[in-house]
């Protein structure tokens, strides 16, 4: 398939490259730092654009590019608005004469949740890809889209610490081979980043949680009276669909019931005790408990990071678990080679 010509852009194109009246353009902000680290992420992208659309979804406008300065994309308009139009993955090639199939095009639509179900189109331009390697793309830009929601919602500036906490931890656990080893840096990352006594990450196996990995602890299943208190405490939380957060001196904050918790805390001599409750589309799948020392808590900026972190990961988890291997572990490494 060959590119698009700009003589099928509309005449009105050039007014596109602003956000119209209104509209912040944050482009050297959060979202740029998002595009810039999908791009890095996937090897051979020459250039990345993350468009924004109208609410009518009549007119789109680069939000962020990447690499910075990055050429007009006028020519991209009408087919950005038409993938947004069909909300589906759209490939074209777009090599020069004698070129074919050495440079590829992939618009992929992102829809934001929530009451304003903002909507975004990401286009890469990237050496070309078999048909099992564009979707490996497209899936991790889809998984990315609650990293972009998080950095758009976000009150901080660009490199807050929580907010470029999430990407690392997340680009760490994307680099791990298999399910074992992604789950484990996981752990071992929240339990550094945060200065946790202990992490643990469970999976639901029927109706109860299941503890899969633990920090600071290779032999874990035998500590057996720890692994039923956490595993409990993610019922808890997993119950009644919220996150939990647990101090073991002074009052609760919130309505939740934190029975469990409060044994947990007992058991491990803690301070408090955070469950963040793991997702995969609608169905709850998992649970991360974090356990702190003697006057340490999380505060609400550090649980929603953790809560945006467990949105991209929860799928990929999820994944690797079910297959055994990573993306999977072919197509991923393809990616990045």
């Amino acid at each position: 398939m060959q590119a698009a010509s700009n003589n099928n852009s509309p005449a009105a194109a050039s007014n596109n490259a602003v956000p119209p009246p209104g509209i912040k353009n944050i482009a050297t902000g959060a979202a740029q730092h998002w595009l810039g680290i999908q791009c890095n992420m996937i090897r051979g992208v020459s250039r990345g654009l993350l468009f924004r659309l109208s609410a009518d979804a009549k007119t789109a406008w680069p939000e962020a590019t990447w690499p910075l300065p990055v050429t007009a994309a006028d020519d991209l308009t009408n087919k950005v608005l038409l993938a947004a139009e069909r909300d589906k993955t759209h490939v074209e090639n777009c090599a020069g004469d004698g070129e074919a199939d050495s440079l590829i095009r992939l618009y992929q639509p992102l829809v934001m949740a929530g009451e304003t179900g903002d909507r975004f189109v990401v286009v890469l331009e990237m050496a070309g890809r078999d048909r099992a390697e564009r979707r490996t793309v497209a899936k991790l830009l889809r998984w990315g889209s609650a990293w972009l929601q998080f950095a758009l919602n976000s009150s901080a500036p660009a490199g807050d610490q929580n907010l470029d906490g999430v990407f690392r931890m997340a680009l760490a656990c994307l680099e791990q081979q298999g399910f074992r080893a992604t789950a484990t840096t996981l752990v071992s990352q929240l339990v550094e980043h945060y200065g946790c006594q202990r992490v643990s990450l469970g999976l639901r196996k029927g109706k109860h949680m299941e503890v899969q990995a633990l920090s600071h602890s290779a032999r874990f299943k035998q500590e057996a009276n720890l692994i039923q208190a956490i595993g409990t405490a993610m019922d808890e939380a997993v119950d009644q669909d919220r996150t939990i957060l647990y101090h073991a001196a002074g009052e609760q904050p919130g309505l939740a019931i934190t029975q469990s918790h409060a044994q947990l805390a007992q058991l491990a001599h803690a301070g408090s005790v955070c469950t963040v409750p793991m997702s995969e589309g609608e169905d709850l799948i998992g649970a991360l408990t974090l356990e702190l020392g003697e006057h340490q808590a999380l505060d609400e900026a550090q649980i929603g990071a953790i809560e945006q972190l467990l949105a991209m990961l929860g799928p990929v988890l999820s994944l690797r678990h079910r297959d055994g291997r990573s993306l999977p572990v072919k197509a991923w490494h393809s990616l990045q080679a």
